[in-house]
């Protein structure tokens, strides 16, 4: 191996049926640039947010060699011989992971392979940040040194400027979806199953009958990713699809052609979900209807999202059911102050030019030239010691839990 030669373990720890080649173009980068770089996606025994084995056969995950990790001895396998391990945000488990390769010695990174408004942390050395807006507030927290936390941008929101993205027309869109062109294009974004509650579900069906009666519009559903997982849904819903249940004659849309969506259409409407950030890289408005009845985000205030950074992100209006029929019959919603939404954009996507990819290479190749990198001997060890520190105090935790216990010794 050269020694400018970089051994790179990039680890996509939640699946996103939306946005699953995410982090491919950062993988391909690294390996041109002569990395020795392995791609790991965690399966359901490593990941709460796993991706399905079959994922890894998919031709994009094929093409860069994509392995299925699905238990931490396997990662402690691959540890031994890396010398940066890089993460995603997208899973809440991909900060044991963290704490996993840092007790071996390894070099740790995160990226905002998901842009949101909370500042989820998992413990990395560096990290590279979707935007300046997040970036000072993980200062103000000492989340690392701050020389060490970079802005980038998102590799979620460089697919904005994939080919895909690019080569789609309102025209062909329509036709997909057999959609109306002559209508304009209004899209539900329903909050996550989980918690979609009595006032969420009777708001959904009224919304979406709303948008279905308006002459000048047509309905398409962009579900909650964990939505088209069916994941997380309560027994109202006995495994179906939200939709399924409070619209089933709905139009819904792929999940991969979410950025496809938001190009064309001409609003996105929704009573809570955060998916309204992201508009503006359209220039889209947004329209809210009755948010500030929702009990779910009641609970949350002052922020309108259950992160923690409070932020009137977004472009566009706040309305009632009452009124969303007027809204939409005279495009009230409508804004047309391209600034606007470019202050928008230059605040939580940093450049936003498709590149992020190639900025986060850069941090990764400058992390790992900075290191000091311990033996593969020494990592064994400590990722041995680690796993059985993990065991002891599972151990423990069954102790004081005998019922758990004896459940989990009859199984």
């Amino acid at each position: 191996m050269s020694p400018n030669t970089h051994r790179v373990l990039v680890y996509t720890g939640g699946y996103r049926p939306d946005y699953p080649a995410r982090d491919i173009q950062l993988v391909q980068e690294l390996r041109e640039r002569g990395n020795e770089v392995t791609y790991t996606i965690g399966g359901p025994g490593i990941s709460d947010i796993p991706h399905p084995k079959e994922v890894a056969s998919d031709p994009r995950f094929a093409s860069v060699q994509a392995h299925w990790v699905n238990n931490v001895f396997e990662m402690v396998k691959l540890l031994t011989s890396t010398d940066v391990f890089v993460v995603g945000v997208w899973a809440k488990t991909n900060q044991r992971l963290v704490t996993l390769a840092k007790s071996m010695g390894v070099v740790t990174l995160q990226h905002d392979n998901v842009p949101r408004i909370d500042v989820r942390y998992t413990g990395a050395d560096w990290i590279c940040e979707s935007s300046l807006f997040v970036a000072e507030e993980r200062k103000r927290r000492a989340h690392a040194q701050e020389r060490k936390i970079v802005v980038t941008g998102s590799t979620m929101i460089d697919l904005v400027r994939s080919q895909e993205v690019e080569a789609i027309t309102k025209a062909s869109f329509c036709e997909k979806y057999r959609l109306d062109p002559s209508k304009k294009i209004a899209v539900w974004m329903p909050s996550a199953p989980q918690v979609q509650n009595g006032w969420h579900q009777a708001s959904y069906t009224q919304i979406c009958e709303i948008i279905q009666k308006s002459a000048g519009h047509s309905l398409i559903i962009k579900a909650h990713p964990n939505d088209y997982l069916k994941r997380k849904s309560p027994s109202f819903f006995q495994g179906k699809h939200t939709w399924q249940v409070l619209a089933p004659t709905a139009v819904v849309l792929e999940p991969e052609d979410a950025y496809q969506c938001y190009k064309v259409c001409d609003v996105g409407i929704s009573n809570s979900s955060s998916v309204s950030l992201e508009f503006p890289l359209f220039s889209k408005p947004f329209v809210y209807v009755d948010i500030d009845k929702s009990p779910v985000l009641a609970m949350h205030r002052p922020s309108w999202w259950w992160g923690d950074l409070p932020s009137p992100s977004f472009i566009g209006m706040i309305t009632s059911a009452d009124e969303l029929s007027a809204v939409l019959d005279e495009s009230q919603y409508e804004i047309s102050d391209d600034a606007a939404y470019q202050a928008h954009v230059a605040k939580y996507f940093y450049q936003a030019d498709g590149l992020a990819y190639q900025r986060i290479a850069d941090v990764i190749e400058r992390a790992v030239e900075e290191s000091h990198t311990s033996s593969v001997a020494v990592r064994l060890i400590r990722g041995s010691s680690w796993m059985a520190r993990q065991r002891m105090a599972s151990f423990g935790h069954y102790l004081v839990n005998p019922r758990r216990a004896m459940a989990r010794f009859r199984r």
